[in-house]
């Protein structure tokens, strides 16, 4: 099995207008990167077995990886601007709202997606400190802890996605929420698997936020762990893919 994730970052490519970079401007589309994302894509989509989840698409309808003749989307929550979405043309079931109703808990930002068995979550974390309503915080919280609930409980053989997180100090030398919630999560049984991408820098500013954790049972199997090298430069943040049997 083929797995790619990537935040596409709105497909704006560094192009911020708006007063902060989660500000969604649809003038701040860039049309020849959303072009090559999308070939990019759809060329990785025909190999055999294959999945990829994305992270900030803007406008689910707009997109010819997803609209395209043979690719089954599934999305959470169409209305929202933020979407995590899974891609494939391959029978995967959306099962995403029998374990996360769709209240003002971020639902938009995670898909969960099974076929035989085989469970797979795609995931999209706020930043903790980036937000700046306690209600916000509290939806990021509960975000994660239905996350890491729904995972103990059900085993998926895979969790990708960016979690926005990766130094386990801030700048003031204390310890992050979001990193002790990485790791809680990472000690029911996960782990990044070895590989070309490991602890790699993944976003702009070269932190490793970016990750395809798998199950502890299920390392031996991958195959490879990589940077995708053909997306480089196409978004702030680098995309992941593994080859793993299952």
């Amino acid at each position: 099995m083929k797995i790619m994730t990537w935040n596409v970052d709105w497909f704006r490519n560094g192009k911020h207008s708006g007063k902060h970079d989660g500000a969604y401007l649809e003038t701040d589309i860039q049309d020849d990167v959303k072009q090559q994302i999308e070939k990019k894509v759809q060329d990785f989509l025909q190999k055999d077995d294959s999945i990829v989840f994305l992270q900030e698409i803007p406008d689910f309808r707009k997109c010819s990886m997803i609209t395209g003749e043979g690719f089954k989307p599934i999305c959470n929550m169409k209305d929202a601007n933020m979407h995590t979405v899974a891609i494939s043309k391959d029978k995967w079931k959306d099962k995403t709202s029998d374990f996360f109703n769709k209240s003002r808990d971020y639902t938009n930002r995670i898909i969960v997606v099974e076929k035989n068995d085989v469970i797979l979550v795609g995931v999209h974390i706020p930043d903790l400190h980036r937000q700046e309503k306690n209600s916000d915080k509290e939806d990021v919280t509960k975000l994660w802890n239905r996350l890491i609930d729904f995972c103990e409980k059900h085993n998926p053989v895979a969790i990708c996605g960016d979690f926005n997180t990766d130094s386990k100090y801030d700048k003031d030398g204390k310890e992050i929420e979001q990193f002790r919630k990485l790791q809680e999560l990472m000690k029911l049984g996960y782990c990044e698997p070895d590989g070309d991408a490991k602890s790699k820098p993944t976003f702009k500013d070269l932190s490793h936020i970016d990750y395809i954790l798998v199950r502890n049972d299920l390392k031996d199997r991958v195959k490879s762990y990589k940077i995708f090298e053909e997306g480089k430069g196409l978004s702030d943040h680098e995309p992941l893919i593994i080859d793993i049997d299952i």
